[in-house]
């Protein structure tokens, strides 16, 4: 018998229309799954680490004018014995938006911004009380109303309720920043609203646009990813525990942000269980 012919180095066999609102695989945690059609994503290790929070942002985001998207939690991803244990939060989301810099664990940087399914807002790691908890089938929106100085306001509903506005940022810290539609979650399936054709799950504030129904002039891209393997890099740490391998390679991922590096550890694992 013949031996097996190894897999076809895939390189991009069909053209992705770019303009297109989608959730990045790009810009998400490794351990994110985005679905099929690129509107949904849920984590993937979720039966064997249901404690890891899996974050991902959306393909575009805005800097301008008066946008909104919406966000619903599908369904929870619990297994038997998590349910029993009522000493932990078995499942968790946040929903919001993030500038493209920060960290994949929405909330926990000074320009990430989220709705907390607990009741909770949430921005450079502190909370506070806000809006009311949600929970499957709970339809979020999110809304972000820039003015023309460049400052903003992000505030957010629930299932078509307003829930109050939750951040105001000053133009001279956004610094002309773009914000990106941003989830976080932890045992459970979400979904985004990117259908520009459909009619809203509920209807927004008066005067927002969703965000997939503005011209591509109106939005910004975020970094394309690789198009090719050959443009991919991994850079492997050899060296003694405590010897500066990590602090290398935060230093020079923060010297190349263009290259979007992910950094594989085990402490960068146990900070998407500490959320």
């Amino acid at each position: 018998a013949k031996s097996p012919q190894p897999p076809v180095d895939r390189e991009v066999t069909e053209e992705e229309d770019e303009d297109k609102v989608r959730l990045d695989p790009y810009d998400s945690h490794l351990h994110f799954e985005v679905g099929p059609d690129c509107s949904c994503g849920q984590p993937r290790f979720w039966a064997r680490f249901p404690l890891l929070w899996s974050g991902c942002r959306l393909t575009h985001g805005v800097l301008q004018g008066r946008v909104g998207f919406e966000v619903r939690l599908e369904r929870k991803l619990l297994t038997a014995q998590l349910e029993e244990q009522e000493d932990m939060d078995p499942y968790g989301l946040r929903v919001g938006w993030s500038v493209a810099s920060t960290s994949l664990l929405l909330g926990e940087d000074e320009f990430s911004f989220a709705y907390d399914g607990r009741g909770k807002k949430v921005s450079g790691g502190k909370e506070e009380e806000f809006g009311e908890p949600f929970s499957e089938g709970d339809i979020i929106g999110c809304y972000a109303s820039f003015s023309k100085d460049g400052a903003v306001e992000v505030s957010f509903h629930k299932n078509g309720r307003f829930m109050g506005g939750a951040f105001s940022v000053g133009a001279s810290v956004l610094l002309g920043r773009a914000l990106f539609p941003h989830i976080l979650c932890k045992s459970c399936s979400v979904r985004f609203h990117l259908d520009p054709t459909a009619p809203p799950w509920y209807p927004g504030p008066p005067g927002f646009t969703p965000l997939a129904a503005l011209s591509a002039g109106q939005r910004v891209r975020t970094t394309l990813a690789p198009t090719f393997r050959a443009q991919c890099e991994v850079l492997l740490m050899v060296g003694l525990p405590g010897s500066g391998k990590s602090h290398w390679a935060r230093t020079h991922m923060q010297q190349h942000p263009e290259k979007q590096y992910r950094l594989l550890g085990t402490e960068e694992l146990l900070a998407c269980m500490i959320v």
